[in-house]
């Protein structure tokens, strides 16, 4: 579609994504984080209680990250859940954008670019620092 003049409730569940200035997608419903800013718990759908964010950080362990592209965070999160290409402990939501999966993060390192990094609780990574 090339424009969407109005948006009317849906019953099913749709959602309606529109780009902005900068190219990047945002939906319905969707709040976005500023760079370098955690998302609000209200932006994550069912995955709320299932990550623990800290901004304005990336991961010293990123170089194995599996590197999944630009997307909403709650669709990264999705793959975290889901993938089997690894054991996916950790988000590096890279620059703000990027989705990178990971089975640990290592150290934390300043981020200059926004990124975020969010631990799947109860996994052996969260709890390594839980201690």
């Amino acid at each position: 579609i090339d424009k969407c003049d109005s948006v009317i409730s849906s019953t099913c569940g749709s959602s309606v994504y529109t780009r902005n200035a900068n190219m990047f997608l945002h939906g319905s419903g969707m709040v976005p984080a500023s760079s370098g800013a955690c998302f609000p718990q209200t932006a994550l759908a069912d995955y709320s209680s299932e990550y623990r964010c800290t901004a304005s950080r990336y991961c010293s362990e990123q170089a194995s990250a599996i590197k999944k592209g630009k997307m909403p965070l709650v669709s990264c999160m999705a793959l975290c859940r889901n993938t089997e290409e690894i054991v996916c402990n950790v988000i590096q939501y890279d620059c703000n954008s990027e989705c990178w999966l990971l089975s640990s993060c290592g150290s934390e390192m300043s981020s200059t670019c926004g990124s975020s990094i969010y631990y799947r609780e109860g996994s052996a990574q969260n709890q390594e620092r839980s201690d």
